[in-house]
């Protein structure tokens, strides 16, 4: 009896996976370098909770459009009182909270779940955190990736004025010393 009044209010909830593969042994592209064994595990720690981060949560609402979708925003204003939040972090936070991330044994593979009332939510949305979480991890990479071209670049530069430097004080010297190739 317990389990049937169980079964009849609780509303049925549905899980859906999706996977990437993270790319631990293969060289960065720019600098070469390879994720050591050592920081491998800080490495998929830091993933496994990219996964539950806001941003990503956040692009996953911008993506679904749920910002616009009149049902999420009664279900919003319908919130507590003293739920302070905007809409968007209130949407991102109902991501968090559906979401689950673990690396699957003896692999590179990451398995994002998402809970839902209905398959197809499930599914959909454990894709978009999915889509969400390649795309900040790929601005992650680019803005890094700009950041140390841009510390090139100024290196660049100093070596080209130490260059000039060096060779006004050449041409002066030789000048001076009356020096003629």
């Amino acid at each position: 009896v317990g389990a049937f009044t169980v079964i009849q209010v609780v509303p049925p909830r549905y899980q859906a996976q999706s996977r990437v593969i993270l790319e631990l042994l293969r060289p960065d592209p720019i600098t070469g370098e390879v994720t050591s064994p050592r920081f491998a595990g800080a490495y998929t720690k830091t993933q496994l909770e990219l996964i539950q981060d806001y941003r990503v949560a956040g692009r996953v609402v911008d993506n679904l459009g749920w910002a616009n979708d009149l049902n999420m925003i009664a279900q919003y204003q319908a919130r507590p009182a003293g739920d302070d939040r905007d809409l968007r972090r209130w949407l991102a936070q109902r991501i968090i909270d559906g979401t689950s991330a673990s690396l699957i044994s003896g692999s590179n593979i990451l398995e994002i779940s998402y809970t839902a009332n209905t398959p197809e939510a499930a599914r959909t949305i454990a894709d978009a955190v999915r889509e969400a979480y390649i795309e900040s991890s790929l601005a992650f990479r680019r803005e890094a990736a700009s950041q140390t071209a841009a510390w090139y670049e100024a290196q660049t530069q100093k070596a080209k004025l130490a260059l000039d430097a060096a060779e006004r004080a050449k041409s002066d010297y030789e000048r001076d010393n009356g020096i003629i190739l």
